[in-house]
């Protein structure tokens, strides 16, 4: 999940100059293929060139005006599927980012390249045989040209199984961020693009960004569910090879209610609290997380933005002041692409908060949009409308994205306070890395080889030596 992060979310997410070219792919055929052929090999996507300009944003695509040619008119609705979760412990995500999604969409009148986007919400509730027969109903009945969303890893490991032999375009657009999601070859293959963010893309910024802002002694609050125990393994990990230690591991279940019997154990020399708990945890942790007590009050790091941005912070308000985040999507960013996302949500839904769900949820919208126009309206050619996918960079509202060899997410991180401001609360960028990818701090060969999952609990007291000996 998220954002895989549960993320999975998380969920739910870039360093470097930011924008950049990509290689072009292979030309499209001129004559679209049958509705099962298999794209050609992924085009090898190349870094960006030195000096290269960022990515403008996203254009609008055009839209027609009452009384366009017949032959746009006539032409059927391009169908897309959107499995998210809509009720159940996920819900705020899965409902959040289709805002988004509805949003973009509107502001365009639901169309691109002279065709009506005609988008069908399934709700998955989490559960990753719900996501796959959802899936399935939408393809073979429904008959969409491709499936968007998916919040949690397990979800979108199921579909992406499924979809290396049905052939049909699939884009993670909500959180689902686990670390081997394009690079195991069980699930990876060309139908298969990520569009929200991986786990260590936006831990090693995090570790990073802590290290050198003093902090050496954390303890780990993580949900107790496969995505939750990747966050604890990757930051545990990343922290203690930067100099810090893990002085404590807890994981609470995931749909936990109370909190303190954790709170109660916190080590009191610890400097910063490192969390993932998505869904409604977030919020319930953040609330008691906020009457704890003691001598030093360390600073809490909300690991991919759950508890700094969105309807968390406007519902807890003073509770959060002073929460650090790291996220791919950050309200006080100067981006011009953020900048118009937020005039345009703000304009559609004043009052209401954003949050990274949002901004994911928006962006696919205009990354559907874009890839439609590029592929000029041919979506029902697989290949035409993947490799429209594999060229695109843009700037969208969450900043600029642009995918990398393996069809996986490039893009910036952002590390931010949430502060008070008169009677409102903010969002102050603290640090921005720019073109992140999930290999920003550490080698795919060493993601490739990372024990997931086979050292929860055993990080406290670990050394910098043991931690290179269990990553060997």
């Amino acid at each position: 999940m998220k954002r895989s992060l549960i993320l999975c979310l998380v969920a739910p997410l870039v360093l470097g100059a930011c924008g950049g070219g990509v290689g072009q792919p292979s030309a499209a055929p001129s004559q679209p293929a049958s509705a099962g052929a298999k794209p050609s090999a992924a085009p090898a996507v190349s870094s960006p060139a030195a000096g290269a300009q960022p990515p403008g944003p996203a254009a609008k695509p055009s839209i027609p005006p009452a009384g366009a040619a017949a032959g746009s008119a006539a032409k059927q609705p391009i169908k897309v599927g959107i499995i998210e979760p809509l009720t159940g412990s996920f819900a705020p995500l899965g409902n959040e980012n289709a805002d988004g999604f509805k949003t973009f969409l509107n502001s365009i009148r639901n169309t691109a390249a002279g065709r009506q986007i005609e988008p069908i919400f399934a709700d998955d509730q989490a559960k990753p045989d719900v996501t796959l027969t959802k899936a399935k109903e939408l393809v073979e009945n429904q008959k969409v040209v491709a499936l968007m969303g998916f919040n949690t890893t397990p979800s979108a490991y199921a579909v992406a199984q499924w979809v290396k032999t049905s052939h049909v375009p699939m884009m993670i657009t909500t959180n689902a961020a686990a670390e081997n999601m394009l690079t195991d070859a069980k699930f990876a293959s060309p139908y298969l693009t990520r569009w929200t963010e991986t786990f260590t893309q936006v831990i090693d910024p995090t570790v990073d960004w802590l290290i050198k802002q003093g902090h050496r002694k954390a303890i780990i609050v993580s949900a107790d569910f496969a995505p939750g125990i990747q966050v604890a393994d990757l930051f545990a990990s990343g922290f203690i090879r930067k100099g810090g230690s893990i002085l404590q591991e807890f994981y609470p279940a995931v749909a936990t209610n109370d909190f303190g019997p954790f709170l109660a154990q916190f080590n009191q020399s610890a400097d910063v609290v490192y969390v993932f708990v998505p869904g409604v945890d977030t919020l319930r942790f953040a609330d008691q997380y906020s009457s704890y007590g003691g001598p030093k009050k360390p600073l809490l790091f909300d690991s991919f933005g759950l508890i700094g941005a969105g309807p968390v912070v406007a519902q807890l308000k003073d509770k959060v002041d002073g929460v650090v985040s790291a996220d791919v999507f950050d309200p006080s960013s100067v981006d011009p692409g953020t900048k118009a996302f937020l005039k345009e949500w703000n304009a559609a839904h004043p009052g209401q908060p954003l949050s990274v769900n949002i901004a994911n949820g928006y962006a696919s919208g205009q990354i559907l949009a874009s890839a439609i126009e590029k592929a000029g309206g041919s979506v029902e050619d697989p290949q035409r409308f993947l490799q429209a996918l594999y060229s695109l960079q843009l700037d969208t509202g969450k900043g600029p994205v642009r995918l990398d060899q393996n069809h996986d997410i490039v893009e910036n991180v952002y590390i931010f306070r949430t502060e008070k401001a008169g009677n409102d609360f903010v969002q102050k960028t603290l640090q921005t890395y720019t073109e992140v990818s999930d290999s920003w701090g550490r080698s795919a060969e060493e993601i490739a080889k990372f024990p997931f999952e086979k050292y929860k609990g055993k990080w406290v007291g670990m050394t910098k030596d043991q931690v290179a000996q269990a990553l060997k």
